[in-house]
């Protein structure tokens, strides 16, 4: 998108008392790294068909106009912006193997994700506030990449526990540390991996 548009500024707030963070404004938390696997998770072919399901994939998008959505898919067709379905596509790769890398080896900080980050620096400028009784760190976001990227530093600053569901394959955030099955719907009975993984475990057992 041109850096004109205002959709590519945004606030980012860190709570300071636990894992939450909020997109926009302080209304509606989540899950600190819950959005950035949402993110890698979505099919952009689905998204190609129905491109209002943009504001969907992540919390960036959500206060999108339809025009603006419009605008994105219409500039998809060249090469000299800052944003479009190719380059969405690309930072979905990246930060798949960067989070799972993460979720792979827990001692350091993989040296692909340090060359990452001296490659991608954050500009965002940040302030200490405080909201509805809620000490926040206020990082002002400029574009889409500093969002991710701020989310996954917060991630890894806080040190996020990330693991690779053993029933589907996919990342996930546990409650608690050994939870080995993520929650989302594995088979057409609407079981959940947690579910279908836990219910092999005990036959084996």
């Amino acid at each position: 998108m041109s850096g004109k548009n205002r959709n590519n500024y945004i606030h980012i707030y860190m709570d300071l008392s636990d894992d939450g963070i909020y997109f926009h404004s302080t209304s509606t938390p989540y899950a600190l790294g819950k959005s950035l696997i949402q993110f890698i998770d979505t099919d952009l072919n689905e998204i190609s068909a129905h491109p209002e399901q943009l504001r969907s994939i992540h919390p960036f998008f959500s206060t999108w106009s339809i025009e603006d959505i419009r605008s994105l898919f219409e500039l998809s067709k060249t090469s000299d912006r800052d944003l479009d379905l190719k380059k969405i596509e690309s930072l979905q790769n990246t930060y798949k193997k960067i989070l799972y890398s993460l979720a792979s080896d827990k001692k350091e900080l993989p040296k692909e994700t340090e060359s990452f980050f001296s490659k991608h620096p954050l500009f965002a400028r940040s302030s200490l506030i405080r909201q509805e009784n809620k000490w926040l760190i206020d990082h002002f976001i400029s574009g889409f990449e500093e969002c991710l990227i701020c989310e996954l530093e917060e991630m890894i600053r806080h040190h996020q526990i990330i693991k690779i569901c053993k029933n589907c394959g996919r990342l996930f955030l546990p409650k608690r540390s050994n939870n080995d099955y993520c929650t989302r719907i594995f088979s057409g009975d609407k079981k959940t991996c947690a579910e279908v993984g836990y219910t092999k475990t005990f036959a084996k057992t």
